[in-house]
């Protein structure tokens, strides 16, 4: 099949490059690493995106939108929209096949096309979907690169207490900092550090969209503050945390960020928020954030909860979904 991505035109600038040597967004990292397992599937996959660099990236053609002005002429059996319902309009209906409207976000999108792709059923669930529409909706949810976290690290060579923020600030972070304090100042564990490497560089925002969001002057003790690093790299840094720590104020439709530390074998604790009812397998969810730790703190669940959650990922690759987009385009 030829397919043809048109993810929704904002913030960072990236291409097939920028999946393996920058850092990268949910969202868009979702576009491009499903393109590319589809291209491995034998298909022919043209992703638009706002990089100047245009070319050849794992078998997955990347064009400048400066071209889009010629999509019209353009035909293709699939034509996805990630984020971008209007652009699913400009090919005429004889030139394409299908139009999927790959949603991520919460209710603030027309829902339009042949088929509509949610991440969740915690997300789906937020759209007001009845009768036919329903037949036109799938749930597919988001993916990782197992192949960047190879060679899993044991509990005794991890860093204690080490705990990673790895998603936006705005979902939460300053609450984060401050439930650090009371584990380490009015609990018993001051060795709780928490490492932020999720910053607001890695969605193309400058340092005043994050501040807001940053941990008080009264919150920063135990705060490390990293720059934002590329997906490979950030997989090893996952490899050498106690847990990822996310108590967010955010309904997440779906969250890699924790998927990714799944992978790496570390053990989740967030709140019961949103998907993450869904998708955090290794992991505890609670608003007990002291009672979480201290059942984290017992190598036999650190250990139970590492498994589950590597073996729930290995069920994620992007092969897989590509996979599960296969099936729903052809259902």
């Amino acid at each position: 099949m030829k397919i043809i991505f048109t993810p929704l035109i904002a913030g960072k600038p990236w291409n097939g490059r920028t999946l393996t040597d920058e850092p990268l967004g949910g969202s868009e990292s979702a576009v491009g690493f499903l393109a590319r397992a589809l291209a491995l599937r034998g298909h022919e996959i043209i992703v638009y995106t706002h990089h100047p660099e245009q070319g050849f990236y794992d078998g997955v053609e990347y064009r400048n939108v400066y071209w889009l002005r010629d999509l019209h002429k353009d035909f293709c059996d699939v034509h996805i929209s990630s984020r971008w319902p209007d652009i699913l309009s400009t090919m005429p209906p004889d030139r394409v096949g299908q139009r999927i409207l790959w949603v991520h976000d919460l209710g603030n999108q027309v829902l339009q096309g042949d088929k509509i792709v949610f991440l969740s059923q915690y997300h789906i669930g937020q759209y007001p979907i009845e009768g036919e529409a329903a037949k036109r909706c799938f749930v597919i949810g988001n993916g990782v690169n197992l192949g960047d976290f190879l060679n899993f690290v044991p509990l005794e060579k991890r860093e204690p207490g080490k705990m990673l923020w790895t998603s936006n600030p705005d979902r939460g972070l300053h609450v984060a900092a401050r439930i650090l304090q009371e584990l380490r100042h009015a609990k018993r564990w001051p060795e709780l550090t928490l490492h932020i490497f999720g910053r607001a560089a890695v969605y193309g925002w400058g340092q005043e969209a994050e501040a807001p969001f940053y941990p008080r002057a009264e919150d920063q003790e135990g705060v490390v503050v990293h720059e934002p690093v590329s997906k490979t790299e950030l997989a090893q840094v996952l490899k050498t945390a106690w847990c990822l720590f996310y108590p967010t104020t955010w309904p997440e439709t779906f969250c890699i960020a924790t998927l990714e530390a799944q992978a790496a074998g570390t053990p989740v604790i967030a709140a019961p928020y949103g998907a993450l009812t869904e998708t955090v397998k290794g992991g505890i969810l609670s608003y007990d954030f002291e009672g979480a730790i201290e059942q984290l703190h017992d190598p036999a669940v650190w250990n139970r909860l590492s498994n589950v959650g590597r073996k729930y990922a290995a069920q994620c690759d992007w092969l897989t979904r590509a996979q599960q987009w296969e099936e729903m385009i052809n259902a």
